[in-house]
């Protein structure tokens, strides 16, 4: 009687265990139910707002943008263009400050209700520059891209918003 019931416990046990192992062999795959289950989701980072604190304007930095504000500057880049933001408070000053010149002036636009300057100028791996007057400040972008109509640094650009006055 008691090998009997040692058995049956035994079998319970068995059979517990082969349920809870997760694998089933019912289709002949050999495939485990919880690895169909477990599907590779891809996460969808959400846009970040960054207000500059010593600057007055928001930057809508789009989901899969890097991007890091630091003391003196705002950087923000995706794998084609970087872009370095400062702030300054006369608009000839640091054009003159940034080797901005009528002779390498790039082009001239408009985004939204800020009026930009693109210049060929050089600041390290940078070398172009995007200068605005915002209400109460200039605005400088410097961007690794050469090309003053680059996709990318127009969509930030067309990201930024002025605070109000």
């Amino acid at each position: 009687m008691k090998k009997i019931f040692s058995f049956a416990i035994v079998a319970a046990a068995a059979m517990m265990f082969a349920a809870c192992s997760g694998t089933t062999n019912n289709q002949g795959e050999g495939t485990d139910s919880v690895a169909t289950e477990e599907e590779v989701t891809e996460e969808v980072a959400e846009p970040h707002d960054v207000s500059r604190y010593s600057g007055h304007y928001t930057v809508s930095v789009p989901a899969g943008w890097d991007w890091e504000d630091t003391v003196s500057e705002l950087m923000i880049s995706n794998e084609n263009v970087a872009l370095k933001f400062r702030e300054g408070s006369d608009i000839e000053a640091c054009k003159t400050n940034t080797g901005c010149t009528p002779e390498n002036k790039a082009e001239e636009f408009l985004i939204g209700d800020i009026s930009w300057e693109a210049y060929n100028t050089t600041r390290d791996e940078y070398q172009l520059l995007y200068i605005a007057q915002l209400p109460q400040e200039v605005l400088m972008v410097w961007s690794t891209s050469t090309d003053p109509a680059n996709p990318d640094a127009r969509k930030i650009l067309e990201a930024i918003t002025p605070d109000p006055e």
